[in-house]
């Protein structure tokens, strides 16, 4: 089958409205898409066509209101960044500092390069090789370029892990003993499985929210990993979501003026577009507000 035919910006206008898209003002939604591509804003219209196999939209189906969907994601993304960052930081400063202490305190102290010190030797083999390739992105630091020439181009685990990215401090953290990564676990106040867990999802919804990728109707994965009695305890939860995602980025951040902080805003972002969302397509329960407000 051949590609579709691009189309003018006055085309898009005019198929969003022959889709049966309500349009109150052309130049307005004219001056959208030149700024937002008509493919990234039709992702957040999905629910409102007739069926899966349909371009055509259900009757009432607004300009408005999908705007209203699209700005949500931009403007969550903005107030998840700024916690993902704290969280980042955070980890690789804990995870550096268990690990040296375990390993690196006598000489000589570059055992976290020794593959005798992991427990998934290939795999932690296969990691420094990219870690290495990562090291190039900043081979013009001053501290890449100090270590590179001082040290034979090794570095101290606390100088290293800030030239991975999230990706790789989180393979790093799994290829660690078990005994390993429950000392680093308890560190950070929780337990090694889901510590595991919850580096692979912060890397993910880091990754989104870098890339402008949509939160809204997404189906998140991994799940996110709680706690039993937490989830007894909270059954309204659906941990594919973006919801069960921000509640763990809450009990992430290390403390409770970071995490009252992230809650407030989600709730004022959310409560700002309501009119436009359906919860569901967040996993946003009805009682959101108090839920986060009780963790």
């Amino acid at each position: 089958m051949e590609l579709k035919s691009p189309l003018t910006f006055v085309e898009q206008v005019n198929r969003l409205r022959a889709h049966g898209m309500l349009i109150e003002s052309d130049e307005e939604v004219l001056t959208f898409l030149k700024q937002v591509n008509y493919y990234r804003f039709t992702g957040y219209a999905l629910e409102d066509r007739k069926n899966e196999h349909s371009s055509e939209f259900i009757q009432g189906t607004s300009f408005n209101r999908v705007r209203g969907r699209y700005q949500f994601d931009v403007d969550m993304r903005h107030v998840l960044r700024k916690s993902l960052e704290i969280i980042e930081i955070y980890y690789r400063t804990e995870i550096a500092y268990v690990f040296s202490m375990l390993k690196c305190k006598e000489s000589p102290h570059d055992q976290h390069y020794d593959v005798a010190n992991y427990y998934m030797k290939t795999n932690f083999e296969t990691l420094i090789k990219q870690v290495s390739k990562e090291e190039n992105y900043y081979k013009e630091s001053l501290i890449i370029r100090h270590h590179r020439r001082k040290y034979h181009n090794r570095m101290p685990l606390w100088v290293l892990v800030e030239v991975m990215t999230m990706s790789s401090l989180s393979k790093l953290y799994r290829c660690m003993y078990a005994d390993d990564q429950t000392q680093i676990a308890t560190a950070v106040g929780t337990t090694a499985s889901l510590l595991k867990n919850h580096l692979h999802c912060l890397t993910i919804l880091r990754n989104k929210c870098a890339h402008g990728a949509r939160l809204y109707g997404t189906k998140f994965n991994p799940p996110v990993r709680f706690g039993r009695n937490f989830l007894i305890a909270h059954p309204e939860i659906k941990t594919d979501t973006l919801f069960g995602y921000i509640v763990m980025l809450a009990q992430s951040l290390p403390d409770e003026r970071q995490k009252n902080e992230l809650i407030e805003n989600v709730i004022a972002i959310t409560r700002e577009y309501e009119e436009s969302l359906s919860l569901k397509q967040i996993g946003f329960p009805q009682l959101y507000a108090k839920v986060l407000k009780q963790l």
